[in-house]
């Protein structure tokens, strides 16, 4: 097997015991790494270049990616989810003056940005609360993309959704005319097995391959699964592995990127794949083994020569047994799919493009013509999931991919 993703690995400049070495994520097979930029300054500069800029220079040198994230340890005094539109304007005028800087200090030799970190976490506490409304952080991070994109070609990502709730996606591009101002979607799928009956049936919540799925659903964008691990000892030395390769056979065309979290339990015990004495756990040989596979000389993704891109189209709030309906014509075919208007009506395919429109409304359809009037419009009317599923299903089972 050849390994077709990315595995990086979460780390803390900022702490000693967090802060490996080039020649130590090297042997790790780690090829990005993802840390939080802190600055508790509250000055019109930021005053922590001075902690990052050695650690960020040695990775380039290396050939190891960087994921920064730009959060509320960026720009310190971050208001409580609860205040008012005004407050959270003052501060956030800041902060993206604050990521501006970064982007521009840094330049090319950062290559992805994470805005923000667990947005969407719905269980704060006095020692942790990175809570922001979806009718904040949207407008929040349009404004922060805006600014990057002025001064870097970084990658944007939506900041490592935690609370396994994909329409916070939806909630946010209300705000913003539809459109998610990123390019790739962050998710922390903690609490997930890699499998059905791994390590147990009953083990934890979920699978993580299906809320991956389903977050791709929403976002119609690339999800990098920016923290992922577990505290359960009884199954953290094979954890890293088992979904390493689980990702790599069946979602690496949409999760291309996957962060383990952490180096070191010196960091958040006992996460980390060293313990605190720096003493390497099994989660380490679990994770190298996978790691330091030779990649896939083929690219992943659709290509864009000679590709017919297709996209289907759900209307807003369509309820999420819609998708389920469809799941075996997306694996299939393994479309993009979503809500927005304005990333159906994209071009990608040198062939043509086609969107599969559920339910649309005349509205929409007119909509979708004159942002792409060459556009081939393949029109579905359902009134339940069981019908649904049963047209998707007919498709797949006779090769109709367009009707």
């Amino acid at each position: 097997m050849a390994r077709r993703i990315h595995c990086g690995i979460n780390t803390d400049p900022a702490n000693s015991q967090g802060n490996p070495s080039v020649q130590e994520l090297q042997d790790l097979g780690a090829t990005w790494v993802r840390f939080t930029f802190k600055d508790d300054s509250d000055g019109p500069q930021p005053s922590s270049f001075g902690r990052y800029d050695d650690v960020v220079r040695d990775l380039n040198a290396a050939g190891i990616d960087v994921l920064m994230i730009l959060s509320y340890e960026t720009y310190p005094h971050k208001p409580a989810k609860d205040a008012d539109e005004q407050t959270w304007n003052t501060y956030g005028n800041k902060f993206v003056a604050r990521c501006r800087q970064v982007a521009e200090h840094y330049g090319p030799q950062v290559k992805a940005y994470q805005i923000w970190n667990e947005p969407d976490f719905q269980a704060p506490s006095p020692t942790y609360d990175p809570c922001v409304r979806a009718e904040i952080y949207g407008p929040l991070l349009k404004s922060v993309y805006l600014a990057i994109k002025e001064v870097s070609s970084a990658m944007v990502v939506v900041g490592g959704l935690a609370a396994g709730y994909p329409p916070y996606i939806q909630e946010m591009r209300a705000t913003t005319a539809g459109v998610l101002h990123a390019d790739v979607v962050g998710v922390h799928p903690y609490g997930r097995r890699p499998t059905a009956d791994w390590p147990r049936s009953d083990w934890g919540f979920g699978i993580i391959g299906e809320l991956i799925q389903q977050y791709h659903a929403f976002a119609a964008k690339p999800i990098w699964i920016t923290e992922m691990g577990t505290n359960d000892l009884a199954v953290q030395d094979e954890f890293p592995g088992r979904t390493f390769e689980v990702l790599n056979e069946n979602l690496a065309e949409v999760a291309t990127h996957v962060f383990w979290f952490c180096w070191s339990d010196g960091m958040v015990t006992p996460y980390g794949v060293i313990d605190a004495g720096g003493a390497k756990k099994n989660s380490y040989s679990s994770f190298k083994d996978f790691a330091t596979m030779p990649p896939e000389t083929t690219p992943v993704g659709p290509l864009v020569v000679g590709y017919q891109s297709h996209y289907v189209l759900f209307p807003g709030g369509a309820p999420w047994a819609w998708y389920e309906a469809s799941r075996k014509y997306f694996r299939k075919y393994r479309v993009t799919r979503g809500e927005s208007l304005d990333d159906a009506a994209k071009v990608h395919g040198t062939l043509g493009h086609t969107i599969t429109c559920i339910n649309p409304a005349d509205d929409g359809l007119a909509y979708l013509r004159q942002l792409n009037p060459e556009a081939k419009l393949d029109i579905i009317r359902i009134t339940s999931a069981a019908e649904l599923e049963a047209i998707m299903n007919h498709r797949a089972e006779n090769d109709l991919r367009f009707g």
